[in-house]
């Protein structure tokens, strides 16, 4: 553990801590899933997740709030994207990762009933 001090010590683990916790939630997750494929507007966004506008405007908020989601306005809507300052590819290939995870999962539960 030594040998990692110095590099410890110049990481802002605080904020990491906060970004962590700012996704920490599914709706967020799926969110963020999909504006990393496709920027989006609010309305794609309620339609596809299939939960109430204000329910998603409240999750829309906290990322924005903590800087992981931009907007930009196209007419008459407004359009969210990941801010491009971040690198969000670790979060979606731990999404896939806990998928497979949970396929496995559920393969060896229907083997062990069997």
């Amino acid at each position: 553990m030594i040998e990692f001090k110095n590099d410890m010590q110049n990481l802002d683990f605080e904020n990491c801590s906060k970004l962590l916790k700012a996704m920490a939630h599914p709706v967020r997750l799926r969110i963020i899933y999909g504006v990393a494929r496709k920027e989006c507007n609010v309305k794609s966004m309620w339609q596809c997740l299939n939960l109430p506008q204000d329910v998603v405007s409240q999750h829309l908020a906290i990322l924005r709030k903590k800087d992981i989601l931009r907007t930009s306005k196209k007419g008459n809507s407004v359009y969210y994207s990941i801010n491009p300052s971040l690198d969000l590819s670790c979060v979606l290939d731990f999404m896939a990762n806990c998928k497979e995870v949970g396929r496995r999962k559920k393969v060896q539960q229907a083997g062990s009933e069997a």
